[in-house]
């Protein structure tokens, strides 16, 4: 989030939703300043930020050196804020750095209906926040699950084009690349440059190169070619590699004619 970004306590920083029941807490990391912020909604009713921890609450009594870095991410203390780096025990990636906060609603063991949360945001490159949870008398750490954040909204990868169509053939009108180890939304958009009363048109999304699997979605989808027609396609991927995607048009018709389509992914996580 950026100076932009309303209703803010800080010029930049990472934020996160907590939700439970009817109370909504955020939490805001001034990633200038080292400061976290909590403004909490209970009843209906908005309460005024709060500064919740700051810098001078790193405890060097518990880090392993002057550096006030964290030894292991899951036992430190309930309310203080730490910074971890590649060397601390049990954080979200290795390689990193980060900074983590332990939340709850009980400080020891949960019980039922008791919980416990650690809240981790990386600031190494891709910046992202975790979180890893007990609930309800476990013991056990649920693992680390990662979440959108800043770093991942707003990535949309798009290109067009113009191709002319070839009869009882596929035509590939445009494609994207999309970076590995990311969910993405594909959409695609085709149409034709005349139109032809006694032939159809069709969309498909097709992967050229690369590994992902798709969870939902890339069907072939056609309509009529009357007015130059007009259709779309869709599906939801996972990219284990980086990976090649593309729109293509099928040539029903005899007449001379053009595929003009667009495509683009937008990032989910």
């Amino acid at each position: 989030m950026g100076p932009s970004t309303t209703d803010m306590p800080c010029n930049y920083g990472a934020g996160y939703i907590i939700k439970r029941t009817d109370d909504i807490a955020i939490l805001i990391y001034d990633t200038a300043n080292d400061i976290m912020y909590k403004r909490q909604k209970t009843s209906g009713t908005w309460r005024d930020w709060k500064t919740l921890i700051t810098n001078g609450d790193l405890q060097t009594t518990y880090d392993s050196s002057s550096t006030q870095y964290a030894t292991d991410l899951l036992t430190i203390p309930f309310g203080k804020m730490y910074k971890y780096s590649p060397d601390t025990l049990n954080i979200p990636v290795s390689g990193q750095y980060g900074v983590a906060f332990k939340f709850g609603n009980d400080v020891g063991r949960p019980t039922s209906g008791q919980w416990e949360y650690i809240v981790a945001y990386s600031t190494s490159n891709p910046a992202r926040t975790y979180i890893n949870r007990k609930i309800n008398n476990s013991d056990l750490w649920s693992g680390w699950d990662v979440f959108i954040t800043n770093s991942d909204l707003g990535i949309v990868i798009k290109n067009s084009g113009t191709v002319a169509a070839v009869k009882n053939s596929d035509v590939q009108i445009a494609t994207i690349t999309l970076p590995a180890n990311h969910k993405y939304l594909v959409l695609a958009h085709t149409q034709t440059s005349i139109g032809d009363a006694n032939a159809i048109m069709s969309c498909a999304i097709k992967g050229i190169s690369g590994t992902s699997n798709s969870t939902v979605g890339f069907r072939i989808s056609r309509a009529t070619m009357n007015s130059g027609g007009g259709c779309a396609s869709w599906g939801v991927i996972n990219t284990a590699t980086s990976c090649i995607y593309g729109v293509y048009g099928y040539g029903y018709s005899s007449m001379e004619y053009n595929y003009i389509g667009d495509i683009c992914a937008i990032q989910l996580s």
